[in-house]
């Protein structure tokens, strides 16, 4: 008979414990500046066994569980926004390569270019000097042949 009576007792406990838990964590959680909030936190506090030093501790708890809660909200529901980042990441992989390979096809262009007017130039001064030395060797023949100036200039 006592047994059964024992296992009402500790069930009866149990549920004053829960209650005065919620209680106790939501008087903890809220900002009331209410004395009749006060008085229930002390009576919670007392059912639980909890002196000053234990409350601010648990208020810390519960504060940190609140950043931390906060902290995986926001980084929750981030599958679209990640996949958005991960295609514009890409976009502009893609992109920056695009500029890459026509920047270095202009780069060749003008690399060309240049390569074009100096092997004119090197022609010219070739040229050039071989005007001269035909002047040297056949200088009664080539009087009247002018020799270029400007080359390269």
């Amino acid at each position: 008979m006592g047994m059964k009576l024992i296992s009402m007792a500790t069930a009866t406990t149990e549920k004053c414990r829960t209650s005065a838990y919620k209680t106790y964590v939501e008087l903890l959680e809220s900002d009331s500046k209410d004395p009749k909030d006060a008085e229930r936190l002390k009576e919670a506090a007392d059912t639980l066994g909890k002196d000053a030093a234990a409350m601010g501790a648990d208020l810390r708890t519960l504060q940190q569980v609140q950043t931390l809660k906060e902290r995986i909200a926001h980084g929750s529901d981030l599958a679209k926004a990640r996949t958005e980042a991960a295609a514009a990441v890409e976009e502009s992989v893609k992109e920056t390569q695009r500029v890459m390979e026509e920047r270095r096809q202009k780069h060749f262009e003008v690399l060309q270019a240049q390569s074009d007017l100096e092997q004119r130039v090197m022609g010219a001064e070739q040229s050039l000097r071989t005007l001269k030395d035909l002047k040297i060797a056949n200088g009664e023949l080539l009087a009247g042949v002018d020799l270029p100036t400007g080359i390269g200039h």
